[in-house]
């Protein structure tokens, strides 16, 4: 034991517990709710909504509350109808995987909010990952607003300090709608200027994300989309985060499996094995706010494998999870050095932070 916390570097002063317990609570509240409502899939995908509302790009506009759901409700049905759009062929899949990054990351990340791209790119691919059709397509718009609407009362006002404060700066919904519009036009024309930071970032996970979602998806392997996940999350804007990133998430995935293989071979009660799952997802949240990687992704292996021994054995699960974690960082990496790499005068002078 005191071999793996040496090489995992475990620093449990480093746990923020009134985060983890927050928004463990949320995530399990909207998993259930609208798990029972609509099933597992709705409701996982719901609870992650729920979880991540606090990143959502510009969750803090100066419009009123309902017109605030209404403007980020919006945004979402646009980004959930092209993720299903991009399911139906081929053709519309190479299109489309190509250029929502492109202009989901051109429109959304800037020097004080570089990852604000990450809530609609998600969402984008956990749409393809779902791979819902058309006629239950309003079930899933529907639990996506229930989700969204659980992040707003928790995080704005039971969690929030200031919802009683009425800001003297809120401004027309329709005023803001048309500033965003114009002001989305011009970042967008100026992301088509690949000397741009930005700009070759946008292209090269767009360029990996066409690859990992229509490569491995028509090659029809089983849980594809772990290797797609794992690329294009493992790549970042900043060059020099890729490879420390890469490794985090590797040796957390091991270590995370090697702790699920043990516990699914010692544990046989159902109740005990989803209380550990519970807990893992707290630890999972807790290390969050201190940038704690390695840890996050020991304990996202061991639910994510918690949840996949429903459809595979323990073991044929840790392998493939181990193996396609391997192959995505391996991608990540392999974009990261050929696709638009930044020039050096990024390399030299980084501005950026993530």
């Amino acid at each position: 034991m005191q071999f793996i916390n040496n090489k995992l570097n475990l620093q449990f002063d480093k746990l923020d517990f009134k985060f983890g317990f927050r928004y463990t609570f949320i995530f399990l509240l909207s998993l259930t709710f609208n798990g029972y409502l609509f099933g597992l899939n709705f409701g996982l995908l719901s609870a992650i909504i729920s979880f991540l509302y606090f990143t959502i790009p510009n969750r803090n506009i100066k419009i009123r509350p309902l017109s605030k759901i209404a403007y980020i409700y919006l945004n979402i049905i646009s980004i959930t109808f092209l993720g299903y759009l991009a399911t139906t062929n081929l053709f519309l899949s190479l299109l489309f995987n190509l250029l929502v990054p492109f202009v989901v990351v051109c429109v959304l990340t800037n020097e004080t909010n570089i990852n604000g791209y990450m809530f609609y790119y998600f969402l984008f691919i956990f749409m393809q990952i779902l791979n819902i059709n058309l006629d239950i397509l309003n079930f899933y718009l529907l639990s996506i607003f229930i989700a969204l609407i659980i992040g707003y009362v928790f995080e704005e006002v039971i969690f929030s300090k200031n919802h009683k404060n009425i800001d003297v700066d809120i401004i027309d919904f329709k005023e803001y709608f048309f500033i965003s519009l114009k002001s989305n036009y011009t970042k967008l024309r100026n992301g088509l200027n690949l000397d741009s930071f930005i700009s070759r970032f946008a292209f090269r996970l767009s360029i990996a994300t066409v690859f990992s979602f229509v490569f491995f998806k028509y090659l029809n392997l089983p849980k594809w989309y772990w290797i797609s996940i794992s690329s294009c999350c493992t790549l970042v804007p900043i060059c020099s985060e890729n490879n420390a990133r890469a490794f985090n998430r590797i040796k957390g995935t091991v270590i995370g499996a090697f702790i699920f293989l043990i516990s699914s071979f010692l544990i046989k009660d159902t109740f005990t094995f989803m209380i550990l799952a519970s807990f893992s997802i707290l630890l999972t949240f807790a290390y969050l706010p201190h940038n704690r990687q390695t840890e996050s992704f020991v304990f996202s292996t061991y639910v994510t494998l918690s949840c996949s021994i429903i459809s595979l054995s323990s073991i044929t699960a840790t392998i493939y999870r181990v193996l396609y974690v391997f192959i995505g960082a391996f991608i990540a990496i392999l974009f990261n050095k050929l696709v638009l790499p930044n020039k050096k005068i990024y390399l030299d002078n980084d501005k950026f932070s993530f």
